[in-house]
C-alpha cells in the first residue's frame, strides 16, 4: 500500500483468501476476495479478475449465499465473454448450472449446462464436454427425463472412449 502497488495488493489479498479457503474459513475468504477485487487495477489482466470473481462465487456457493454466488459468477462470465475466452465462459456456465441445480432450479440448470455443452463442442474440448454431459444427464434424471438422461450419458461415454479418458 505504501508503494502504491495496486496489483501487488490485489494478489496479496487473493493469496490470503486462498489461505482462508484452505483453512475452511469461508466468510473470511470471501472478504479477502472482495478486497482483492476492489483494488484490482484496470491495467492488469481482465481474465485474472474474472478468476477472482469465480473464486469468490465458489466461496459464496459453499456458504450457500446464492444471490452473491450468482452475482460473482455472472460477473466472471461477462468478463470471459467480453474478452473472448469461451472456455472460461463455458466453465462458468457449468458453475451457474450447478448453482441453479443446488437451489432446485433444474430448468435453469439444464439451460446453463446445454450452453456449456455447445461451447465445449465448438472449441473441441471433448473432456470438458463429456464431464458436462454427465452433469446434464443427472439434471435430466432429476427431472425424470430418462431418455434424455440416457442420451447424455451415452454421449459422455462415447467421448470418454474417443479421448481415452475415464
Amino acid at each position: 500500500q505504501e508503494i502504491q502497488n495496486a496489483k501487488g495488493m490485489a494478489e496479496a489479498w487473493a493469496g490470503l483468501a486462498n489461505v482462508f479457503v484452505k483453512k475452511g474459513m469461508m466468510r473470511e475468504a470471501g472478504k479477502k476476495y472482495e478486497q482483492a477485487i476492489s483494488v484490482y487495477t484496470n491495467s492488469s489482466s481482465p481474465l485474472r479478475l474474472g478468476m477472482l470473481y469465480a473464486d469468490l462465487g465458489q466461496v459464496y456457493t459453499t456458504l450457500e449465499d446464492w444471490t452473491r454466488a450468482d452475482r460473482a459468477y455472472t460477473q466472471a462470465h461477462e468478463i470471459c465473454r467480453s474478452n473472448g475466452f469461451p472456455k472460461g465462459e463455458a466453465e462458468l456456465d457449468v458453475l451457474l448450472g450447478e448453482l441453479c441445480f443446488r437451489q432446485g432450479k433444474k430448468t435453469e440448470a439444464s439451460n446453463y449446462l446445454r450452453q456449456a455443452c455447445q461451447t465445449f463442442a465448438q472449441i473441441v474440448d471433448g473432456v470438458a464436454l463429456s464431464n458436462t454431459l454427465q452433469y446434464l444427464a443427472l439434471v435430466h434424471f432429476e427431472h425424470n427425463e430418462m431418455r434424455l438422461a440416457f442420451e447424455c450419458q451415452q454421449r459422455a461415454v462415447a467421448l470418454c472412449l474417443r479421448f481415452d479418458t475415464r
